[in-house]
Formats: structure tokens, C-alpha cells, sequence
């Protein structure tokens, strides 16, 4: 079981690594989409604004989840490991301080007694809690997904049907000149706005 607490331990110090080391980076939490005319053409362009957010602002911001739930340690070597977690500066310290404090029961050899094993087993499950945490954490450092190339796609579709519906205008108008549009709708053909009659004066 000591190998097993070792190997979270590690994976937990990794994590903690990865997520020190975006402290100073700018994470894209999301992008703006924003859909806007062309200039002097038919048909709508993409615009797109990423939204980002210093590291340190969301490592420093996150609150442990009540997920979260350290399990009570037999204080053997009375260690006082301080249990209580709010933060990631606390789940990162009580990761460290667990594995530091597990080594100690090497002490009882290769065969310890199964009350030694229950305690060792505490000290896995909260590793493996705390190792949960980390991972949300990091996930929060991680860069929105960019869905640029998938609303550029459908984007494309709508020019497409309206250069169709543009090219089929003015193919009907070019061969049917006779055609009367309603009124308002440019090409030919379309009829003449209409005056207002003029009202009568009473006397």
C-alpha cells in the first residue's frame, strides 16, 4: 500500500507542478462570436474575441469543493497534520504533508499489523480526494475550446444560399423583365411607389 500512496503522491506533486506553472500565463476562458456584415460585399464575416484571464486570478480564486471530504487521520506520530481545506494552497500543502507523513510507517516493516493498514489506507483515500481536486483545478487552466472552424463552416452555408438566392434574382429578372416584385424590392420590374392621395379641405 506504501507503493500506492507514493504513486498518487507523485501524480499529485505533477499536478500542483502544472498548475504553478500557469500562474503567470493568460488562459482564453471563452470567445466572443460575433457575426458582422462584410464590408462593400454580400453576405456575413466572422469576428472573433478571446476572452482571457491572468492564472494566478483562477488558481487563487478556486474554493475546494465539498466533494472535497477529508476523512479523520490517527495522528500515530503526532504529526497534528492540519486536515481542514478551503483553498488550493491547502489541498496542495495537505498533499505534501500526507506523503511526507505515510513514509513514517515504514517503521513497521514489510508486515505491519492491520490497524497500521486501516491507517495507511485513510492516507490513500484522501490522497486520491485531493488528487480529484487538482484535476478540476487544472482543468480550469486549461484554454476554451476554439469552435472558430465550425461556425466559420455554417457561416459559409448562409453566403453560399444567399449568393445562390442573389444569383437566381437576377437571373429571373434579366429573362422575365415583365415581372412585377413586390413593392420595395429592388431589380426590374418592381412597381413605382405609389402616391398619396391627396386629403380634401373641409369647408
Amino acid at each position: 500500500i506504501q507503493a500506492k500512496i507514493a504513486a498518487i503522491a507523485t501524480i499529485n506533486a505533477e499536478i500542483i507542478a502544472r498548475i504553478e506553472h500557469k500562474r503567470s500565463s493568460y488562459i482564453i476562458q471563452r470567445y466572443s462570436y460575433q457575426v458582422q456584415q462584410k464590408p462593400m460585399k454580400d453576405g456575413y464575416m466572422l469576428v472573433m474575441v478571446p476572452v482571457s484571464i491572468l492564472g494566478s486570478g483562477i488558481i487563487d480564486q478556486w474554493t475546494a469543493p465539498s466533494s472535497c471530504a477529508i476523512q479523520p487521520i490517527q495522528d500515530t506520530f503526532n504529526d497534528k497534520i492540519d486536515t481542514h481545506i478551503t483553498d488550493y494552497h491547502s489541498v496542495a500543502r495537505l498533499s505534501s504533508r500526507l506523503a511526507e507523513v505515510a513514509i513514517k510507517y515504514d517503521l513497521f516493516g514489510d508486515n505491519p499489523r492491520p490497524s497500521v493498514l486501516d491507517i495507511l489506507e485513510v492516507f490513500k483515500t484522501n490522497l486520491e480526494i485531493i488528487q480529484v481536486a487538482l484535476g478540476d483545478l487544472e482543468k480550469l487552466t486549461l484554454p476554451a475550446e476554439c469552435k472558430q472552424d465550425e461556425i466559420q463552416a455554417s457561416l459559409d452555408k448562409v453566403n453560399e444560399c444567399m449568393e445562390a438566392a442573389r444569383t437566381s434574382y437576377e437571373d429571373l429578372m434579366t429573362h422575365h423583365p415583365d415581372v412585377i416584385m413586390p413593392e420595395g424590392q429592388p431589380g426590374h420590374g418592381s412597381l413605382p411607389p405609389q402616391p398619396r392621395p391627396k386629403s380634401r379641405k373641409r369647408r
